[in-house]
């Protein structure tokens, strides 16, 4: 014997469609952001937008952190598995080699250096300054490196401008010689008080020369702020 129970369709309906429209509402629910007041509050409207102006500002940006990823990624570790001027980099985190600047302009280039230098570049360097109280040293590749990220910006990108006007101003080509010096360019060496005994550091793809007791005297006045303690904990320093 079969028996046939009655179904209310328009009952089963109506439930149905309940349930879809309160799924609907817990979605909206869980995506939207309400405020102090209970109001709900656009999302997108809560997104800035970006000039140009800003967009291109971000890129220049991005040139140079992508410069620091690649010395990180072209250094290789000691055989105390640290990070070393001895791989290929030019940075030895442990130490900075104080030289000598003569009385002709010409910078020493510390051993150390120079070794990593005559393994991995060529003869020419590029000396420029962003402030012209610090020189920076460029090997003329990764120079043009720079160069090459540079010429991916408007023309008419006012940091881009800014960059390339105090680099041009304070910047020369130059050549090593064969006792391993660079001359360095007489209006940043006046500026930057570069003579006599001066401090070298490495900066990954780059030197860093300044005179060595203005580079002391910086040390002592710009202190660690507890600020700057945190940051180190944090990365576990």
């Amino acid at each position: 014997m079969t028996y046939k129970f009655p179904i209310d369709s328009k009952a089963v309906r109506r439930k149905m469609w309940t349930k879809v429209v309160q799924s609907g509402k817990d979605n909206t629910s869980r995506e939207r952001k309400y405020n102090k007041f209970g109001a709900p509050v656009d999302l997108k409207a809560d997104t800035p937008k970006k000039s140009p102006n800003e967009i291109e500002k971000a890129e220049l940006v991005t040139v140079f952190a992508s410069f620091l990823a690649i010395g990180l990624a072209q250094r290789g570790p000691d055989r105390g598995g640290r990070l070393s001027a001895r791989g290929h980099g030019l940075t030895n985190v442990s130490r900075q080699y104080p030289t000598r600047v003569d009385e002709k302009g010409r910078l020493k280039v510390p051993a150390e250096f120079k070794r990593v230098l005559d393994e991995k570049y060529g003869q020419q360097f590029y000396i420029t300054s962003f402030d012209g109280k610090v020189a920076q040293v460029y090997p003329f590749e990764e120079w043009e490196r720079i160069e090459q990220k540079l010429a991916g910006l408007s023309t008419f990108n006012p940091t881009k401008k800014k960059f390339l006007d105090r680099t041009n101003y304070w910047g020369q080509q130059v050549e090593m010689d064969g006792q391993g010096r660079l001359l360095m360019p007489q209006l940043l060496r006046e500026s930057a008080q570069i003579k006599g005994e001066v401090a070298v550091t490495g900066q990954l793809t780059y030197l860093e020369v300044r005179n060595l007791e203005q580079y002391r005297r910086e040390i002592e006045e710009n202190k660690f702020t507890p600020e700057d303690e945190k940051t180190l904990d944090e990365l576990g320093i």
